[in-house]
């Protein structure tokens, strides 16, 4: 009869043991499921971020001689930003002159926030990406 009880009591935390193991390899799938979901949402970001950066390079580059380029590009850009399907959020623009192989050119950097589509509490609410292009000789 002992052997019988102890049988029992051994098979029931084993049982215990392997729910504790597949609710935490559930929990753990989720949340990485998460992080795979979002850093494919901040991957297609940055290539978003990026078109519209060459374009705002180039509108930079042939708008070079204006008296305000900085504020003409960033104008540009907020234009262009929803018609890309993108809302620019907490956006930085700025141009700065700099030394290419072939002369003197500008370089614009973008930095926007993107909402994540999925918000959890282990996970930000936004990513914030940044990209640089240098176009055009002035």
């Amino acid at each position: 009869m002992t052997r019988n009880c102890r049988r029992r009591k051994a098979s029931g935390s084993g049982l215990l043991a392997l729910v504790a193991a597949i609710s935490l390899l559930i929990t753990l799938g989720g949340l990485l499921t998460l992080l795979l979901v979002c850093s494919g949402c901040g991957m297609i970001f940055q290539e978003q971020l990026e078109r519209v950066n060459r374009l705002a390079s180039s509108f930079a580059s042939a708008h070079a001689q204006d008296s305000n380029v900085q504020g003409e590009t960033e104008s540009f850009v907020k234009d262009l930003m929803p018609q890309m399907g993108m809302a620019p959020l907490n956006l930085s623009v700025m141009v700065t002159s700099t030394q290419a192989q072939n002369g003197p050119s500008l370089r614009v950097t973008l930095t926007n926030q993107f909402p994540l589509a999925i918000s959890h509490s282990v996970l930000p609410d936004h990513v914030t990406v940044s990209d640089s292009q240098t176009a055009g000789q002035l």
